[in-house]
Formats: C-alpha cells, sequence, structure tokens
C-alpha cells in the first residue's frame, strides 16, 4: 500500500491561485504568531520594542524543538523566561507571561479544532475511525513505492 494524496499532491500547490492563498495563510499565521508574543512581552515589559517579541519567539520557537514532555510543558516556558532573562527582564513577570501565553495558546488552537470538527460536521470518533482505517505500518513506510 502506498500513501497517495487523492487532491493531487505537490501538484495543485503549483497552480498561482493555491500558491497565493497558501503564502497569504503563512504571513497571517505568523504575524499572529509574533503579535501573540509582543503582545505577552510588552506586558510583562512595557517599554519592549517590537524586536524583542521577534527575539523571544526566536528562542521559543528554538528551545521547543528540544525533545520534552507532550505539549513542550515546562522546556516551552523556561526557553521564554530564557529570553526575557537575556533581555533584562525579571524572571517572576517572565514565568507569569510564559505560563498564561502557553495556556492562552492551548485554549486557541482547541477552540479552532472544535470549531473544525463542528463546522466540517465530524466527531471525534468519525475521526478516529478514519485515522484507524488509513493507519500504515513501519513496513509499508518503508517499502515505498517497492510494493
Amino acid at each position: 500500500m502506498c500513501i497517495r494524496d487523492s487532491h493531487g499532491g505537490l501538484q495543485s500547490s503549483l497552480r498561482r491561485k493555491s500558491i497565493f492563498r497558501a503564502i497569504f495563510w503563512l504571513v497571517l499565521t505568523w504575524l499572529g504568531y509574533y503579535g501573540s508574543f509582543y503582545v505577552t512581552v510588552s506586558t510583562v515589559s512595557p517599554q519592549a520594542p517590537f524586536a524583542w517579541a521577534l527575539f523571544v519567539g526566536g528562542v521559543v520557537s528554538l528551545g521547543i524543538s528540544v525533545p520534552s514532555a507532550p505539549g513542550n510543558i515546562g522546556v516551552w516556558e523556561a526557553a521564554f523566561v530564557g529570553a526575557m532573562a537575556i533581555l533584562g527582564v525579571e524572571y517572576s513577570g517572565a514565568l507569569a507571561g510564559a505560563i498564561v501565553m502557553h495556556l492562552v495558546a492551548y485554549l486557541v488552537t482547541g477552540a479552532a479544532g472544535i470549531a473544525g470538527i463542528i463546522i466540517f460536521g465530524e466527531s471525534f470518533h468519525s475521526i478516529m475511525m478514519k485515522v484507524k482505517k488509513h493507519k500504515v505500518s513501519d513496513e509499508e513506510i518503508l517499502m515505498g513505492d517497492q510494493q
């Protein structure tokens, strides 16, 4: 069995309209990502320039690449607090900001996921059934197109 995309795979990304749509959503996502860092950083340190948000966001992104607990709990906060410490921000305020921001991220993504499930008329059970139906064994992954 070979995994194939029923929508044309990467061919669909070659259409000009698809490329611009993808770029639009990527830019919007990054603006939201760094905007949320700016709100949090400026809450902890009111005179913080936007460059601090870029720095802290970059450090957190690098920090969570380290294998950690599910949801990056602990590592995310440590990276955030460490970046803020480099910028001279007090530990307790930075930790409070990190915890609140991480919690808000969970709430936003959770709400978006639940809204998507409702909009597309799915249920958790139907999603699990689809996952089980399309589950691929390690051997199938290793064999790829050779079968």
